[in-house]
């Protein structure tokens, strides 16, 4: 009476190989839509001060993918089918515990919850061993997967509690999550793995030494011992870099760039579109130290610089560690001041006004 596991897993490789197309089709046909969703985040990423609503942007997006994903089958399952293209193709349908064609909304439930099955892969090979070889997501909407002729007469399921139900969506969740984070685990080692400095990596690095004998000079690959090199001593370490003292190297590379970009200005013109923040840097052609390809490091800060053609024609933008606030100044002459009450009360005999 009920699908076997092998029947129900080809029919998903099935289901999957018709969703990569049926995806292809809808990303061409939608294709002006996500380019003016990628513009979007463009512009967001290029204003500035907007990362936390760009973020929730992509987010927003794609948990309505994953909502779609979902709903699709669920209309096949909940049709008079009983089930998707591939559950068709192998002759196994979808029904309620008395054997009857399930809803749209329990359709919907199975197929949010299978998504986790999938993922967690435990939840999906518990059909091998239940009794009415029941998936978890199967157990959480109350449903079998049962041969299309099967006699469903006797059939006789018992529902699953509310506290299981619970139970089984909480596991999967959880397993799920270990999944994820165990791969940003691995992906977080594999990237910051120290560098030791061990006897056998110093010799390495050692040249062959010369030595004299009896007024000749020959060479060995005999390496001095690496306790000499080791037991040096350390050189006092430099008293770090206050805030102030930060913030002061911070405005001094902003006047420079706006000096600059006034210069610019003056002599090109207010520019017609907005100008990235590595080419306007290039642009400039400024020597300061700190570039980093798109933008200034100054201590723990980051120095922005746009030519646009908003804001007067330009701003310099910095972003700190200061509770993720920033500092702006525009081509207008507006100094505006978003870090913490402190850095702004010092800042304020640059000019700068706190918003």
């Amino acid at each position: 009476m009920y699908a076997p596991f092998w029947k129900r897993a080809v029919a998903l490789l099935i289901d999957a190989v018709i969703g990569v197309v049926v995806y292809l089709i809808i990303f061409f046909v939608a294709s002006p839509l996500i380019i003016a969703v990628l513009a979007i985040l463009t512009f967001l990423t290029i204003m500035g001060d907007s990362f936390f609503l760009m973020m929730l942007l992509v987010a927003g997006i794609g948990l309505v993918f994953n909502l779609i994903a979902a709903l699709i089958p669920s209309f096949f399952d909940s049709s008079a089918w009983q089930g998707t293209p591939g559950k068709k193709i192998m002759g196994i349908k979808i029904c309620d515990v008395n054997g009857k064609r399930i809803s749209l909304g329990r359709a919907f439930v199975r197929n949010v919850a299978k998504n986790l099955s999938i993922q967690s892969i435990i939840g999906v090979c518990t059909a091998l061993f239940t009794a009415n070889k029941q998936a978890w997501h199967d157990m959480a909407a109350d449903t079998a997967v049962i041969e299309e002729l099967a006699d469903v007469s006797n059939m006789q399921i018992r529902l699953t509690s509310l506290k299981k139900k619970i139970l089984i969506i909480f596991s999967m969740i959880i397993i799920v999550s270990f999944f994820y984070n165990l791969d940003m685990l691995r992906y977080y080692i594999s990237n910051n793995k120290p560098k030791y400095q061990t006897e056998e990596n110093v010799l390495k690095r050692l040249p062959a030494q010369p030595v004299v004998n009896n007024n000749a000079v020959t060479t060995t690959t005999e390496k001095p011992r690496v306790e000499n090199i080791l037991s040096e001593p350390v050189k006092p370490a430099q008293p770090p870099v206050t805030k102030e003292e930060q913030l002061d190297n911070v405005v001094a590379v902003m006047t420079t760039l706006s000096k600059a970009m006034d210069d610019y200005l003056a002599k090109n013109g207010k520019p017609e579109k907005s100008i990235g923040y590595r080419e306007t840097l290039d642009l400039l052609n400024l020597s300061i130290p700190g570039r980093e390809n798109f933008y200034i490091r100054a201590g723990d800060y980051r120095i922005f610089a746009m030519l646009t053609f908003v804001s007067g024609g330009y701003w310099v933008h910095v972003d700190g560690p200061d509770g993720g606030g920033v500092l702006r100044w525009q081509a207008d002459g507006q100094k505006q001041c978003n870090l913490s009450p402190q850095s702004c009360q010092y800042l304020t005999k640059y000019g700068f006004s706190a918003n």
